[in-house]
């Protein structure tokens, strides 16, 4: 969906409007979702690892090329916590999960390693949430409130690690705005079968109704 609609988000623009409006920095923050395992209960958001990495290929050269975006950061997607996925389930929907955690750490760390790699290669900075949230002992317990959303603290982190790489592009919060609608703003009511057509019909208006 992101691919689909970014260009609604961040519109194309010639190279003269970049002083009138700097879009400072965008972050790329994919692959906890992606990386749900095709055969068990969140399989409708799993997406390939190939597919992953050319999806998260092209939105950089769509912002670098297109959306002229003087600075991009991708953030790796974090671990998830296994034992406290499988508990989420049955405590809020009352479902036992038999072969386990809908999404493991294993597959997640395939997605965050690409994340990386392809930062490397495409010479943009990259946060390794991975790795930051594997050092944090019990980071389960204490960085996530379900095995895969982030807590206050969570996103502290991630805060934390961001300033460091702004930091290093003599950035800093007070300098970036943040011009964009919420993730779900964008979903139709009923969510089911969002084919592209759909996509940029709903992006289209909450993009007028956010920028009137």
């Amino acid at each position: 969906m992101a691919k689909l609609v970014l260009p609604h988000v961040l519109p194309s623009r010639p190279a003269s409007d970049l002083q009138e409006d700097p879009r400072t920095v965008v972050t790329i923050f994919f692959g906890a979702n992606d990386a749900a395992l095709h055969d068990r209960t969140s399989s409708k958001q799993h997406v390939p690892l190939d597919v992953y990495t050319v999806n998260v290929r092209s939105m950089v050269a769509y912002l670098k090329q297109e959306a002229k975006i003087r600075n991009i950061i991708m953030i790796t997607p974090p671990p998830v916590s296994e034992p406290h996925r499988v508990a989420h389930a049955k405590r809020t929907y009352g479902i036992d999960l038999p072969l386990g955690s809908e999404r493991t750490v294993e597959a997640t760390s395939k997605y965050a390693a690409a994340c990386k790699d392809l930062a490397a290669e495409l010479n943009v900075p990259c946060v390794d949430l991975f790795s930051r949230f594997m050092a944090v002992d019990g980071y389960g317990d204490v960085l996530l409130n379900d095995g895969l959303h982030l807590t206050p603290r969570g996103n502290a982190l991630v805060a934390e690690a961001l300033v460091e790489v702004l930091q290093g592009l003599e950035l800093g919060p007070d300098d970036i705005e943040v011009d964009v609608p919420l993730w779900d703003a964008m979903l139709p009511c009923d969510g089911e079968g969002l084919g592209e057509d759909l996509l940029e019909d709903v992006a289209s208006k909450v993009l007028r109704e956010h920028l009137a």
